[in-house]
């Protein structure tokens, strides 16, 4: 590790700009014991995956794509377990301690993904340990974070720390913070209440944050008010009205849906807004500091300057916002298959790729939620 002058910064400074540095966090023995939990507690689906598919789709397919394209791509878990002890437990002794924590968890695929692990580290003892704290060492499988972008994130120069709504996941962003120490980068700053960086936009000079009321989006009012009080330009919250909310038997999948911001709404190119309109129409836009003032508007209302595209519901509950540009003019997206919103951005201007995920989606994250970016210029 670096000493604490030498320390990396994360560099994130236009969102439009060139991914230069970005890391992912391939999945382990952690998905396969979070599917046995029901969806209000995995956060899953429930659909039924191929946790050996998610991780080829992660280092092969999405990994693959952004070094094809340019970026340096990390691997976070290989820093996470790479600043753990290494374990003293054999491979057997290890995988009948999980066969004993999770009944009914597929053993022979655990068995697949330590052995993957271990070749890919070349060290058993360190592939034990990563898969030992992440399956083992918390109340919950840490199956989530694999969608490692929501744990920190960069808003004008502040690299914070996230925390987050759901039990399954709290224990994340301190894992996250110990992989990216090992790798050489700073303290991330702490936030109050909670703070999920996929809920964060960055739109024509101001910062966009999707609050949670209930309805979807998961960051709280005061994660907000920190954060607004920290930053020199204009931060607004948007509010999720309750208003298109289904019946109660639906309201878990259909909020699972409407998760974060990074779901909702995107510009991938400046001064074109994409956003699903069923959705948009319950937002309310209001000013959280001095630089925004305390108006309330809709959200059409709000971004009326823009230019709007209008992405169907289906598409939008198939992950197509959950998109990242490579570099200027070129935006991975989780599905070619999203027929309307890949005919927009073609009609942009923009160069459309995609590591076409089948399993992941299962695992309700796209492109975006996968990549946790360390720098971004041109």
């Amino acid at each position: 590790m670096l000493p604490a002058q030498q320390k990396k910064t994360i560099r994130i400074e236009e969102t439009h700009s060139s991914l230069r540095e970005a890391t992912i966090f391939p999945p382990g023995i952690e998905i396969l014991a979070a599917q046995l939990y029901d969806p209000h507690t995995s956060l899953f689906s429930g659909d039924t995956f191929d946790a050996l598919a998610i991780r080829r789709e992660i280092i092969g397919g999405l990994g693959s794509l952004l070094t094809s394209h340019g970026v340096t791509v990390r691997d976070l878990r290989g820093a996470f377990a790479a600043s753990l002890q290494p374990s003293s437990l054999s491979p057997q002794a290890f995988l009948e301690k999980v066969a004993a924590t999770y009944e009914g968890i597929p053993i022979d695929q655990a068995e697949q993904l330590l052995y993957q692990e271990a070749f890919h580290y070349n060290s058993m003892p360190h592939a034990i340990a990563a898969n030992h704290a992440l399956t083992l060492e918390h109340a919950l499988p840490l199956g989530n974070i694999i969608y490692q972008c929501d744990n920190s994130g960069v808003i004008h120069g502040y690299n914070f720390k996230g925390t987050m709504k759901y039990p399954i996941r709290q224990p994340e962003p301190d894992v996250v913070a110990q992989g990216l120490m090992q790798m050489g980068y700073g303290t991330l700053f702490p936030i109050e209440g909670v703070f999920e960086y996929a809920d964060v936009a960055f739109i024509d000079g101001a910062v966009y944050i999707g609050q949670d009321v209930g309805y979807g989006m998961r960051t709280s009012a005061a994660a907000i008010h920190q954060i607004a009080g920290m930053i020199d330009a204009p931060v607004y919250a948007l509010v999720l009205t309750g208003e298109h909310v289904p019946a109660e038997q639906e309201q878990f999948a259909h909020i699972q849906s409407r998760m974060h911001l990074d779901l909702i709404a995107k510009e991938p190119i400046e001064g074109v807004l994409y956003g699903c309109p069923e959705i948009c129409c319950d937002i309310v836009v209001e000013g959280r500091n001095e630089y925004a003032g305390t108006q309330q508007e809709g959200f059409y209302e709000h971004f009326r300057g823009m230019q709007h595209r209008e992405i169907p519901i289906e598409e939008q509950q198939a992950l197509a916002l959950n998109m990242s540009g490579t570099k200027r003019g070129t935006v991975v997206v989780p599905s070619l298959e999203n027929e309307t919103t890949v005919q927009y951005l073609h009609d942009d201007g923009l160069t459309v790729v995609s590591p076409e995920f089948e399993h992941l989606p299962k695992l309700l994250g796209g492109a975006h939620c996968a990549i946790g970016e360390l720098a971004r210029f041109d």
